[in-house]
């Protein structure tokens, strides 16, 4: 700490600025603390070719990505669980995920279910990547989807699809080697 409080001092001095700190205690900057502590361990994804992959199988080319974040979106806008630089929103949730956008969707297991009654209530379509688990919550919700909502889907071997994340215990990554299911949904 002691070189970066010089490295910040010499800087303002080369650069004429005047910097004065303040104090603040711990009890009223709680907030900051909360934030700066917030880790997404949720943040596993895909590799570049494997989402170019589904691209290609599904003919889809989806504009946004619902679950990601400045270092993993596969779409130029995304969602992120938490503020990053280049998020165009915090909680996907939150957001219409209606027509004209075209929705990339990689949740975590715990949020498929959410993620499928979330596209339903806003009209959506979406190219959505699950892990084939049969004893899942979801999975009755994607097995008994109307014909006419399922354009597509698409069964894979997930061997070295996936790029971990901050968890390294996470089952997402480059040792994955389940199935996956790619449905392409619209509601």
């Amino acid at each position: 700490m002691q070189n970066y409080a010089t490295y910040i001092a010499d800087l303002c001095q080369a650069n004429g600025v005047v910097l004065r700190t303040v104090w603040i205690p711990r009890a009223i900057n709680f907030v900051a603390d909360i934030i700066s502590k917030i880790v997404d361990y949720e943040d596993y994804s895909v590799t570049d070719e494997f989402f170019h992959l589904a691209q290609q199988l599904s003919g889809y080319i989806p504009n946004m990505d619902r679950f990601a974040n400045n270092w993993n979106a596969k779409c130029l806008t995304f969602n992120s669980l938490s503020y990053c630089v280049g998020s165009s929103g915090v909680d996907a949730f939150a957001y219409n995920w209606g027509p004209p956008t075209k929705n990339w969707l990689f949740p975590p297991p715990r949020l498929v279910g959410r993620t499928l009654l979330h596209l339903q209530k806003c009209k959506g379509e979406g190219l959505l990547l699950v892990p084939f688990w049969k004893s899942a919550a979801f999975y009755p919700l994607l097995t008994d989807l109307p014909k006419s909502i399922v354009k597509g889907k698409w069964s894979l071997h997930g061997g070295g699809i996936f790029k971990r994340g901050a968890d390294a215990a996470s089952c997402f990554g480059p040792d994955f080697t389940g199935m996956v299911e790619l449905w392409l949904l619209q509601f």
